[in-house]
């Protein structure tokens, strides 16, 4: 009798926690506009490459707590990608722009756990507000080696009979780091309670994650460059948030 009136009475404590709970859940998309460094090699470029940032994107389960009306805290769990990305300028038709560059793209997962304190402004009349926060993160990813070529075409897409070549390799190893980020932006808070927010985040790596040597050819010249990656990127994203926990279902 004893068990079943303390396990009811633990049920009723945490339907109660639970009924008041300021946490809310929710999802999120984003961008990653990624850049590496010139690390090794020849110094020297023809004026035909291109080192180019790395453009991919991830996605995010959130959890934030609300401590005041202006303060609240978030964590949860992410995924995105990282790499490099590197080409060389062809000779190309304007009806078919995509050949302009023969390119090579090499990259890598990235798990992400951030941890994020926020400050919101006052709801405006049509229920927008801004915020901003800062925050660290710990990021993980296992090996990842991967390799890349490409053959400069004409422009009516035949190989040359002394092809320009460019070719890419990227060595990772297993890694565990601490990120810096900054984020930024609005969020609308609807009246079931749910939100959306739009955002943009600044993420500042501290240690090398990935490490790429690009070798390419041009006029039976070779060159050869080596680029660091520290994850350092930029991001859009937007994050749909859930009624909080316990709120009434509408």
């Amino acid at each position: 009798m004893k068990k079943i009136i303390l396990s009811a009475s633990f049920l009723a404590l945490a339907a109660g926690v639970f009924a008041q709970s300021t946490w809310t859940a929710g999802f999120s998309l984003f961008t990653v506009c990624n850049r590496s460094e010139f690390s090794g090699g020849m110094s020297d470029a023809n004026a035909r490459f291109h080192h180019m940032p790395f453009h991919g994107g991830g996605w995010s389960a959130v959890f934030r707590k609300k401590l005041s009306d202006h303060w609240s805290v978030q964590t949860g769990l992410g995924f995105y990608v990282l790499g490099f990305e590197n080409a060389i300028a062809n000779d190309y038709s304007l009806l078919n722009p995509r050949d302009h560059f023969a390119g090579v793209r090499s990259e890598r997962p990235v798990f992400r756990v951030p941890a994020t304190a926020i400050y919101n402004s006052n709801l405006s009349c049509r229920n927008w507000r801004w915020f901003a926060g800062a925050g660290l993160s710990l990021i993980s990813g296992k090996q990842a080696d991967a390799a890349s070529s490409e053959t400069e075409t004409d422009a009516t897409g035949v190989t040359a009979g002394t092809p320009n070549s460019i070719t890419q390799t990227m060595h990772s190893s297993p890694f565990g780091a601490v990120n810096f980020h900054l984020v930024g932006g609005w969020e609308k808070l609807m009246k079931s309670g749910r939100m959306l927010a739009l955002g943009f985040m600044f993420n500042k790596g501290t240690s090398q994650l990935a490490a790429a040597d690009v070798s390419y050819t041009i006029d039976s010249k070779t060159y050869s460059h080596s680029f660091t990656n520290y994850g350092d990127f930029c991001s859009l994203f937007v994050t749909y948030y859930f009624k909080p926990f316990g709120s009434r279902k509408n």
